[in-house]
């Protein structure tokens, strides 16, 4: 409360009065009761977060008295968490006062000492994944890695950044590839022989087929098959009539092989077929080594069928009855380089006027 004082003087110099008025200012203290107004600053708060309180003590102007004063402090949480009714309220991965711990979280397919708090919000992630899992980030748990054909057991770090720890029959049928991200099949001996041929890398993929054969391969086979057919050195045929009338095939050149032999003409019915035939077959692949999965080798002719067709005065061509003459029984363990046969191939069929 400020009150203000005038005091008034009168002066008498030597031929005048001069008034002099003077203003005094005095200032003075009102003082309620009850009410303590001199307070120094706020003392620490009793906790850095999570809800605390401090304390200050205030003097009055009556009978200077003292008093403490106390009010709460510090109601916030750690990493963005809430607080509210006194207490600060943590996520599960979370613990402490005031949610400043990273708890042991339980995450699927995740080690516990593999966990980490943080993040934007807060959240709890998997640093490393059991495997074939790999951690998503933040609060999205870990998830299965992309698979590998073939593969038996693989990591990623990522969706797109899967290799193959051992593939299926490791280094057996199967082989890591490509920055052990692929599991290439190998050439071996379950029908996979890439023979007579070459495999560089030891990979079926890369099979290259001797001279004469050409390659199949898919998912159940690699093999080279032959593409050179056995030769027929000779097929000498006689057509035998009723009344045992004969005509033979003639050669047009020196050669003895069938396609040199020219059209037998007569003017009776042929009632048995005569033949002999000779047949080899021979392959060259002393270029090549032998894999050590390929134990024993042979190559030569399996089948031997005779057709008999019969044909029109158009040219077109019926197959009558054919005479099987050598059969493959035992998965071509039995094949030979050459064949020899002689038979007499008995008809029935009557051709009428320019037939053959």
């Amino acid at each position: 409360m400020v009150y203000q004082l005038q005091l008034i003087f009168f002066c008498a110099p030597s031929i005048r009065w001069i008034a002099l008025m003077l203003n005094s200012f005095l200032l003075i203290e009102s003082c309620t009761p009850g009410h303590f107004s001199r307070c120094p600053d706020w003392g620490r708060c009793s906790e850095d977060c999570g809800g605390g309180t401090r304390s200050r003590v205030c003097k009055s102007c009556v009978w200077r008295t003292n008093r403490r004063f106390t009010e709460n402090c510090n109601e916030f949480c750690r990493n963005g968490h809430s607080y509210y009714d006194g207490r600060c309220h943590c996520p599960s991965w979370r613990s402490g006062r005031c949610c400043e711990d990273c708890s042991r979280n339980y995450i699927a397919h995740c080690p516990s000492y593999e966990h980490h708090c943080g993040g934007s919000p807060d959240g709890i992630r998997c640093d490393k994944c059991y495997d074939p899992y790999y951690s998503l980030g933040y609060n999205r748990g870990c998830a299965v890695c992309p698979s590998i054909a073939e593969c038996k057991y693989r990591s990623c770090t990522s969706s797109y950044n899967v290799y193959c720890k051992e593939c299926n029959d490791n280094n057996v049928f199967f082989k890591r590839y490509n920055g052990d991200k692929e599991c290439q099949r190998m050439c071996s001996w379950n029908n996979h022989y890439c023979w007579p041929g070459s495999c560089r890398n030891g990979l079926t993929k890369d099979c290259s087929c001797a001279a004469g054969f050409t390659s199949v391969s898919n998912y159940a086979e690699t093999s080279c098959q032959p593409i050179q057919k056995p030769s027929i050195l000779t097929c000498d045929t006689v057509a035998i009539g009723p009344n045992g009338e004969k005509k033979t095939a003639m050669s047009s050149s020196n050669s003895t092989e069938c396609q040199y032999l020219q059209d037998i003409y007569g003017n009776y019915q042929p009632t048995i077929m005569q033949y002999d035939l000779s047949t080899e077959y021979t392959i060259d692949i002393s270029s090549y080594s032998r894999p050590s999965y390929i134990v024993e080798q042979n190559f030569g002719i399996t089948d031997v069928t005779v057709y008999m067709q019969r044909q029109s005065v158009s040219g077109s061509l019926t197959t009558l009855p054919t005479n099987r003459r050598l059969t493959d029984v035992n998965s071509s363990q039995s094949v030979r380089s050459a064949h020899y046969d002689s038979h007499n191939f008995t008809t029935t069929y009557t051709l009428a006027n320019g037939q053959a």
